[in-house]
């Protein structure tokens, strides 16, 4: 019998529930991720290691039964989705959902099902899932509950819906990304008539919110998988951005493959396209205003020079108001595209080189790190506004040229303003 370690709070959860004369399973990607960490241990095969992140349980009790459980052992609870069966118990700082065996159907709008029935079996919660490698589920007593074959597609590396992909995807539109985030995230192809169904069904996208689009797309993008994605189901990926991203060539593709992160990799997709159409395709998407401003600087930056001197990089540094993770990420982005230039990509290495003594040893590139300030001038005697901004910049361009050391005495001097006065 299969055998892997629970949280204590987990088993705690399960022996609880048990006591009291009820079923208690660990559900889902828990599951899941358990049984492919025990495989990459066992197997001379290459699998994926994820740990658990959410360990979820599945019981015969009905939602006021859990409650009454949970309060009588003085288990905090939170009761946010008990309308779907769903009780949260917090055990060392940690939440745990616990949801009573339940059945659905008639969706509202590809999406949500309008009714909910609360069942006595597990086997009829599991049917209810959306693929065959989330519908196990594991008791330490018990073993492994695999009705559809999770564990058989799990070692196969596929994923597969349960029953017919149809209407699985007819039921909830979300199921295709997720199909694309599991493929892209550990790996492995989809099964043939799932593959069918999701293009089937691929209009079904358009009843899915922005914020639920954008958090697949994320994941889906971001995982290691992602260029093979976006070359077997690039017409998806188009439907669910809402644009057109065109033909991606290897090259494209092999830039993709080499950028870090959501913000990096969508750059890369959105190369060729205008700062306009950029700007539209992300308002679109409803991205936080940090990472479309970031998106746009990739892009404008992707083919900019930048030479490998201190002098030009505190210039664009200061143009980036002194943010070194986003300078940081214009030069890992202008990495991935000039991959195989071996001349280009070490410039770019020396020029995070230099950026890093740059900060280390507290080398001004701002008008904020100037020893004197519009006050000063003031004080001088230089009362308009536009001749003290004009002094300023010329004092901060001699400073990053190194002509002068960065003291109120030398800028003063620099700017034949003596003794604090013209």
């Amino acid at each position: 019998m299969i055998h892997f370690d629970l949280p204590p709070a987990v088993y705690k959860l399960l022996e609880l529930f048990n006591s009291k004369g009820f079923e208690a399973f660990v559900v889902g990607g828990c599951v899941r991720d358990s049984l492919l960490n025990l495989y990459a241990k066992k197997s001379h095969i290459f699998m994926p290691v994820n740990t658990p992140k959410d360990w979820d349980i599945t019981t015969n009790a009905k939602p006021f039964e859990i409650l009454e459980i949970l309060q009588q052992e003085h288990i905090r609870n939170l009761s946010v989705g008990i309308k779907y069966g769903t009780i949260i118990a917090v055990l060392d700082e940690q939440n745990y959902e616990i949801t009573t065996y339940r059945s659905e159907n008639g969706y509202a709008s590809h999406r949500k099902p309008k009714n909910i029935t609360f069942v006595d079996a597990l086997k009829l919660d599991l049917s209810r899932r959306d693929f065959t490698i989330n519908a196990m589920a594991y008791h330490p007593q018990h073993g492994l509950i695999d009705i559809f074959d999770g564990q058989s597609h799990l070692k196969a590396k596929l994923i597969s819906a349960i029953h017919d992909p149809l209407d699985r995807f007819e039921e909830d539109a979300l199921r295709i990304l997720r199909a694309l985030r599991f493929s892209s995230g550990l790996d492995f192809l989809i099964a043939p008539q799932t593959k069918a169904a999701i293009f089937l069904k691929k209009d079904l996208l358009k009843f899915l919110s922005k914020e639920r689009i954008i958090y697949e797309l994320k994941r889906i993008l971001e995982a290691k998988a992602a260029p093979k994605i976006l070359k077997e189901f690039g017409e998806i990926i188009n439907i669910a951005m809402g644009c057109s991203l065109g033909k991606l060539d290897e090259r494209r593709l092999e830039i993709f493959a080499h950028c870090d992160g959501f913000c990096e990799r969508m750059a890369a997709l959105l190369l060729d396209k205008s700062t306009q159409t950029i700007g539209d395709i992300l308002k679109n998407l409803k991205l936080n205003n940090t990472e479309s401003k970031l998106i746009l600087k990739l892009v404008k930056y992707a083919f900019l020079d930048i030479h490998d001197e201190k002098i030009s990089i505190k210039k664009h540094l200061n143009i980036l108001d002194g943010n070194e993770r986003e300078f940081e990420s214009i030069i890992h982005f202008k990495r991935a595209i000039a991959n195989h230039d071996g001349a280009e990509f070490e410039k770019l290495h020396r020029i995070l080189e230099l950026k890093t003594l740059i900060f280390q040893n507290h080398e001004a590139f701002s008008l904020k790190d100037l020893a004197i300030n519009g006050h000063d001038l003031k004080n001088a005697g230089i009362v308009d506004g536009k001749q003290i901004k004009i002094m300023l910049d010329k004092a901060l361009e001699a400073i990053i040229k190194e002509k002068i050391v960065n003291t109120p005495e030398a800028l003063l001097e620099f700017l034949q303003l003596k003794n604090g006065f013209c």
